[in-house]
């Protein structure tokens, strides 16, 4: 090849670094994705092997999530409250996202048109371990082959709101919806299964929506759980929003 076809060849060396950090961007939440899929896919498993794989993957989480603060930030430390610019985030992600249910042919993601420019205040990683989690366990309660609805929202509210794992005093909210056509989840049992180690699973599981609910208590959001018409679970997440 000569020095003109090299030239005129689309490169690396051609591509702006906006396009880069975007890619950069993207490989990182893939990554953290799959990571907080395995931990979980672990959980319960107290081999030595077990054990040794769940310390290397908590430690690459760390590791992804620092990359992920510099890549946000354009190298720079972040600074003030976390704010996700949702639509875009989700964008983003939706082939990471859609890997946790089995390819993005399975996940049905729906935006609302008041949605618009909403951000929520909440770190991108727990965001992303947040929806992980939520998918993943629609992913398992669903019934094989049919999709998972993801839905975007937002809501006003000017009086207190029911939601676990506390009350949420009135605000403006991004509201995150996740159904599944499972069996559906009982609700006298809705305050049990965001406790650690409570599953319909198998034994030993159970701390995907404790998780969650961690995240969303100190985000000061929250989540409730609704059984769906026609069968399964809708999740609702509930996080303070601006814009």
């Amino acid at each position: 090849m000569t020095t003109a076809d090299r030239s005129e060849s689309p490169s690396a060396e051609t591509r702006t670094p906006d396009v880069i950090l975007h890619d950069v961007r993207n490989l990182l939440t893939t990554i953290a994705a799959l990571t907080v899929r395995a931990r979980s896919s672990l959980e319960g498993d107290v081999s030595p092997n077990a054990q040794q794989a769940t310390q290397l993957i908590t430690q690459l989480g760390k590791a992804v999530g620092n990359a992920m603060n510099l890549a946000r930030s354009n190298g720079r430390a972040p600074e003030g409250e976390a704010e996700v610019h949702l639509v875009n985030f989700v964008e983003d992600h939706i082939p990471a996202l859609g890997a946790i249910v089995g390819g993005s042919d399975h996940l049905d993601v729906r935006f609302a048109e008041r949605l618009g420019s909403t951000s929520v205040r909440i770190d991108a990683t727990d965001l992303l371990r947040i929806l992980v989690n939520v998918l993943r366990n629609a992913e398992e309660a669903s019934e094989q082959g049919s999709k998972i609805e993801l839905e975007f929202d937002v809501l006003d509210t000017d009086r207190p709101l029911d939601a676990r794992p506390a009350e949420l005093p009135p605000n403006h909210y991004a509201v995150v919806r996740v159904s599944d056509r499972g069996e559906g989840v009982d609700r006298s049992l809705v305050d049990l299964v965001i406790e650690p180690g409570v599953s319909s699973k198998a034994p030993g599981r159970g701390r995907g929506l404790h998780v969650v609910a961690q995240l969303l208590r100190e985000a000061s959001g929250g989540l409730r759980i609704e059984p769906r018409d026609g069968g399964g679970s809708t999740i609702e997440l509930f996080v303070p929003a601006t814009g």
